[in-house]
């Protein structure tokens, strides 16, 4: 990384178009990992781990708060999902 004299807050990062493919090979890759059925939660499921009601599960699912897949009518939530939120409940 680089940093620019002329604006100091400006931060330049220059990167070869090896590292440049190599980085987006890595994301792609981690990205379509399979997840293992025990990380996928079910509401209830992650109500517990919440503390909170399986309808306040499903209010943040609608709301985006908390991100989950629609299988069906059911929704599966992967488990760091429900492991950043309470992360994020108690930076605040």
């Amino acid at each position: 990384m680089k940093h620019d004299n002329e604006n100091p807050d400006a931060l330049l990062v220059t990167l070869s178009v090896g590292q440049l493919r190599q980085i987006v090979r890595d994301e792609v890759a981690r990205a379509l990992r399979p997840v293992e059925p025990a990380a996928m939660l079910k509401p209830r499921e992650a109500a517990a781990l919440l503390r909170c009601t399986e309808r306040h599960v499903r209010n943040l699912l609608a709301s985006g708060a908390l991100a989950g897949v629609r299988i069906g009518s059911s929704w599966r939530i992967r488990r760091d999902a429900v492991e950043a939120l309470v992360g994020a409940r108690g930076a605040a």
